[in-house]
């Protein structure tokens, strides 16, 4: 059975600082260049809506009511890059090195907490793509301070 999501998401990008939306941007795109090589395959193994996906791509927009499709999907696509392991349990050592500079593993280990007793693995995967994008925002908008020497 096809599940079609369709929800019109407003992205009022007005609130932050054009720097900052530079810095999310850039984010984005480093990310996207990591997965790009398995979108069209993870669409299609998981029957993810192109729409959706897209959505995610450019934005990191997450639908209000996103599609199980699409959860598989960013299940698929983060195993495929490396940011997941098969069981959908989040690879914090790559996640770490990937992300060393707007996320901190104390932050990525809030987020895989978060989701321990989460059976779904694409929903698992789904939380915490979420929590680590959200974290990130967070970041970039008042970023982390270091720990003084």
């Amino acid at each position: 059975m096809k599940k079609i999501c369709a929800t019109v998401f407003i992205l009022t990008a007005a609130a932050f600082p054009v720097s900052m939306i530079e810095a999310i941007e850039d984010n984005h795109a480093e990310r996207n260049k990591d997965i790009e090589p398995f979108v069209n395959e993870c669409i299609s193994a998981t029957n993810a809506d192109p729409y959706e996906v897209d959505l995610w791509m450019r934005n990191k927009t997450y639908l209000p009511i996103p599609s199980p499709c699409f959860k598989c999907f960013l299940k698929c696509t983060s195993e495929k890059a490396g940011f997941a392991k098969a069981d959908g349990t989040l690879d914090v050592d790559f996640v770490t090195k990937h992300f060393g500079g707007v996320l901190t593993i104390d932050q990525i280990i809030v987020c895989v907490k978060l989701q321990d007793l989460n059976l779904d693995e694409c929903d698992k995967t789904y939380q915490l793509s979420m929590c680590v994008d959200k974290t990130i925002q967070e970041n970039i908008s008042k970023p982390v301070k270091p720990i003084a020497e």
